[in-house]
């Protein structure tokens, strides 16, 4: 049998995680995941039949070393997280468990059971913290001042690599900006809207859009760029220990929400709704890509593209009743 590339993806039944799945697939990997609920992997249904799911909660370091003993992985890739900012205001301790327990319980299986591996943190560009315009964008070089539940237990799951990458773990920390594409939760807010306009064409709702802050300007990027980027990141032997995942550009959310309603088939009213504004939003927040343009990267898919294959999603969700 053909010896292949083994890479262990946590939380590969995400919105990541299943591009990345697919993407390390075409690359000729074999690929393993960590799912919580093997009930829950409805995004890796393109791709299930050729992946190893194991069940586990990345909290449980005896299950988690027990899944890193058998499969010897060669590239580690660590997504699992709870990612969704406001969920930290609610629920701040179980955040902190997740983000930064698991990020240790898995680094520490990797450590004592495939310390040979190379592992990817991703981590987020909300550990830099309020950011003045005039210094963006921002390079890796920047101090970090995370600010809130969710920028802190990334900041300290970074630390925590850190310290393993000092005993000798090899591997990178990414800094992921702002990712959309198809698959993304309607919690962000391009699927939001992407969902709103799907549902208001089918006739499922009245022919509004309701929106928040459109002034905020943030770094978008394809997922499935930013996959590769990923990739690159992990395996390219450059000495980088951070790598933004960025595109260099700001778009304000009243640009995407225009791109989407360019690509409606029917009339569509705006409306503000106060529900859907953050006090904690910088008004900009953009990256510096170029360590990641020196690994041989470059974004791949048109803006227009990305709009239109997430509105393509959920008018096929509309159609056939889901959401």
């Amino acid at each position: 049998m053909e010896w292949r590339m083994r890479a262990l993806i946590t939380g590969i039944g995400g919105f990541v995680g299943s591009h990345l799945a697919e993407f390390l697939l075409a690359q000729g990997y074999e690929v393993i995941g960590i799912v919580r609920d093997l009930d829950r992997v409805a995004n890796l249904q393109t791709v299930r039949a050729r992946v190893t799911l194991c069940e586990a909660d990345v909290r449980d370091r005896a299950r988690l070393e027990a899944i890193v003993a058998k499969v010897r992985p060669e590239h580690v890739y660590h997504l699992a997280a709870r990612a969704f900012v406001p969920d930290g205001e609610v629920n701040p301790q179980s955040m902190q468990d997740v983000n930064v327990g698991g990020t240790r319980a898995l680094l520490d299986a990797v450590y004592r059971r495939a310390p040979h591996a190379r592992v990817l943190l991703a981590s987020t560009a909300r550990v830099y913290g309020s950011v003045a315009a005039d210094a963006q964008p921002i390079p890796e070089t920047h101090p970090i001042r995370p600010i809130g539940p969710y920028a802190v237990s990334k900041a300290r799951a970074e630390a925590i690599w850190r310290a393993y990458h000092r005993r000798g773990l090899a591997g990178v920390i990414v800094r992921s900006f702002n990712h959309i594409g198809p698959r993304q939760s309607p919690a962000f807010v391009c699927a939001d809207f992407a969902r709103q306009i799907a549902e208001a064409e089918a006739g499922q709702r009245d022919p509004i859009v309701r929106v928040g802050n459109l002034d905020i300007r943030r770094d978008f990027l394809d997922v499935r760029d930013a996959v590769r980027a990923y990739w690159l990141a992990l395996t390219s032997d450059v000495g980088f220990s951070v790598v933004n995942v960025c595109s260099g550009r700001a778009r304000s959310i009243g640009e995407l929400l225009q791109g989407l309603l360019r690509l409606s088939r029917t009339s569509l009213s705006i409306v503000v709704d106060e529900r859907k504004w953050r006090r904690s939003d910088a008004p900009v927040l953009v990256g510096d890509p170029r360590r990641l343009q020196r690994l041989g990267w470059a974004p791949r898919i048109p803006w227009e593209q990305t709009l239109a294959d997430v509105l393509a999603e959920w008018r096929e969700r509309s159609r056939e009743g889901g959401r």
